[in-house]
């Protein structure tokens, strides 16, 4: 089995949390698009990437 790591760094914005500092949760969403776009970005090619879109189908 191959181990790899994956990290992007993403600042919080204020208008992204409540009055106590903790993000709304409709946030993450947008968090998870951003991570896997970036994701996608380090380990595919422009011609890998433009084979496909992705989409979040389901979340629970």
């Amino acid at each position: 089995m191959m181990d790899y790591q994956f990290s992007h760094r993403l600042r919080v914005r204020y208008s992204e949390i409540d009055g106590q500092k903790v993000v709304y949760n409709s946030h993450y969403l947008t968090y998870i698009d951003v991570a896997v776009t970036e994701y996608f970005e380090q380990v595919l090619s422009q011609e890998e990437a433009s084979r496909f879109d992705y989409v979040l189908l389901k979340l629970r």
